[in-house]
């Protein structure tokens, strides 16, 4: 009877993971570079809103004049929400198009939470002090592991994401105009 039950589940189980690998097998990559879409739970693909984001660094001025430097670089978004709304268990995967699959995703590829200023999303990027150093990328990073995806694209795999508004691209090495950073949007609800 327990041998019965064993196989009935791991049956069970191999059929999910074949639907689930032949679902995502049927998806086409984005079009274009740093063009991005949700795979959700129950296999629907949805994309991203996209926006063009824009690069800010401050400078504490009086701290610069003695000698002190101390500043931050962020990206910012218009609109204090994406219109595509989310809850946290609908993220399964993010698939994002690259220049190609060649390069470590980490390196390339950066998925942030947003803070919220005024009507406008915000991300710290980096941050630098004239004796601490500079710190890239870790202020409003979301982890995650990520995989090849056919061509030229990844999957990403965020780690659990809670309630607010996120954001991910991927930097183009291959850019000839690298001020415009195009931003794949989407907010989590509770």
């Amino acid at each position: 009877m327990a041998r019965k039950l064993f196989l009935s589940v791991l049956c069970a189980f191999m059929c999910s993971f074949v639907y689930a690998q032949s679902a995502i097998d049927n998806i086409e990559e984005p079009e274009f570079i740093g063009e991005s879409v949700i795979l959700t739970k129950d296999s629907s693909v949805i994309s991203l809103d996209k926006q063009v984001a824009t690069v800010k660094s401050s400078v504490n001025v009086g701290l610069a004049m003695i000698g002190v430097a101390k500043g931050t670089t962020r990206i910012e978004v218009a609109g204090a929400e994406s219109s595509l709304r989310l809850k946290a268990d609908d993220v399964l995967r993010i698939i994002i198009r690259a220049a190609d699959n060649e390069s470590d995703p980490m390196t390339i590829v950066s998925l942030y939470k947003f803070d919220i200023k005024k009507k406008n999303r915000r991300a710290n990027i980096a941050s630098y002090q004239t004796f601490k150093g500079a710190s890239v990328g870790n202020e409003n990073a979301v982890s995650f592991s990520a995989k090849k995806f056919k061509e030229a694209s990844y999957i990403v795999s965020p780690a659990a994401l809670e309630p607010g508004e996120y954001g991910i691209f991927v930097t183009n090495a291959n850019a000839t105009n690298s001020q415009n950073i195009v931003v794949g949007t989407f907010g989590i609800d509770e």
